[in-house]
This record gives structure tokens, C-alpha cells and sequence, in this order.
């Protein structure tokens, strides 16, 4: 869990996208079924972590 972490949203993102295509491509083997669980609770965990940042945050007024 330390490797996930220390990871921005964004490289998240792009790894699990990356992993997206070759686990779709085995969605008949339990293992990858899982994973492709996995995958999708993540994804919304990183928006609605996103979302309680965004809410801590002040919006920058624009000058």
C-alpha cells in the first residue's frame, strides 16, 4: 500500500489505465476479474479524495 500512497492522482490514473487494457483483454480469469474490482473502487476512493481536498482548498480569487 506505500507504493499507492506515495502516488499522485494523476499517476494512478495513468497506471491504472495502462493495466486497464491488459486486464480486459483476461477478464475470463478470476484473478483479473478481481483486480478489474480493485481497479474501480480506487478510481472512486481518488475522486472522492479529490473532491474532500477541493473542498478544503480556497479558491484562488482571479485578478
Amino acid at each position: 500500500m506505500t507504493w499507492i500512497a506515495n502516488q499522485t492522482p494523476e499517476e494512478l490514473r495513468a497506471f491504472l489505465r495502462k493495466r486497464e487494457k491488459e486486464w480486459i483483454g483476461s477478464m475470463t480469469d478470476p484473478l483479473a476479474q478481481r483486480l478489474w474490482k480493485e481497479v474501480q473502487v480506487l478510481d472512486a476512493r481518488i475522486v472522492e479524495l479529490e473532491k474532500q481536498l477541493a473542498a478544503r482548498t480556497p479558491a484562488k480569487a482571479v485578478a
